[in-house]
């Protein structure tokens, strides 16, 4: 028997899986975006975004 929506999904591959989805989808807060994970399709809505740091780049930039 599949999901139903008070059944738990298990976070770590959720995360994965999400990764795997949008490793290259700039994101901009208020964004929304449909997830499929698990047969189900989801609603993701982009809260917060943290600085990531590229190592490499130039030093100059802020």
């Amino acid at each position: 028997m599949s999901n139903t929506a008070n059944d738990p999904f298990d976070s770590d591959k959720m995360a994965v899986e999400f990764n795997m989805q949008f490793a290259d989808t700039p994101l901009s807060v208020g964004q929304s975006l449909l997830f499929k994970f698990s047969g189900k399709i989801f609603i993701v809505e982009v809260r917060r975004l943290a600085p990531l740091m590229l190592s490499g780049g130039d030093s100059d930039v802020k």
